[in-house]
């Protein structure tokens, strides 16, 4: 009978979950296993509030290695997380600073400076997100605003599920439901909205083509397998 080995890893904001998905064509069953849980915490840095991705992605090769040491071969496999916080990267693929926490308080009167340089009513026709002030819109903002030398060294920006996909894969891509979330989205073109990359001062080449589907590479590479 063939079956199918799907592997789903579900990040949240304080714990993790790496899920075996078992699907039988034939008979159309699906089974659920848990194969690796693990916590997620904040790190304190400098005085802000960072994501410790290094210990993130060891958990999912824990979990990988888990289910190729029972002699299973994942078909696919695909990570969720929360939303909002980013990862900047240079043309080497190395990030360019710290994994910053939405939780983290550099963006406290950005989103203020937004509403009163592009008006909040413009802002929501825009991307219809509700207001937070750890949108990644005033992350970059906050970022880019007290890192102005270092613009040139970002050559892509990805999301956090998107940035251990990239880890796993080689494979840069930007998956739509998580790129909504950012208040940069437009939801009239289903891209990246131009008024407020330049808001920024971003270059458009810097974002990926945001996808509502995925074509990975094989994650086993990284597995030496």
């Amino acid at each position: 009978m063939a079956v199918k080995n799907i592997v789903a890893v579900d990040l949240g904001a304080s714990s993790g979950r790496f899920m075996l998905a078992t699907w039988q064509v034939e008979n159309r069953q699906l089974a659920l296993k848990e194969i690796h849980r693990f916590t997620n915490r904040l790190v304190e840095q400098d005085g802000h509030h960072l994501w410790d991705l290094d210990a993130l992605e060891q958990e999912i090769l824990t979990g990988l290695h888990r289910i190729t040491d029972r002699g299973i071969r994942p078909d696919s496999i695909g990570i969720d997380s929360w939303g909002v916080d980013y990862v900047l990267l240079d043309a080497a693929g190395e990030r360019v600073d710290l994994p910053y926490a939405y939780r983290d308080h550099r963006t406290d009167d950005v989103m203020a400076q937004a509403i009163t340089e592009l008006g909040a009513e413009h802002i929501y026709h825009l991307t219809g997100i509700h207001f937070l002030p750890f949108n990644t819109l005033y992350q970059l903002k906050a970022w880019l605003s007290a890192n102005p030398g270092d613009i040139d060294s970002i050559a892509h920006f990805l999301m956090i599920p998107d940035y251990l996909h990239y880890r796993l894969t080689g494979s840069l891509g930007c998956e739509y439901t998580n790129a909504s979330t950012t208040q940069l989205l437009n939801l009239h073109t289903k891209n990246w909205d131009a008024s407020l990359l330049a808001w920024l001062d971003l270059p458009r080449q810097v974002v990926q083509y945001p996808s509502t589907t995925r074509k990975n590479a094989r994650c086993m590479d990284l597995l030496g397998r």
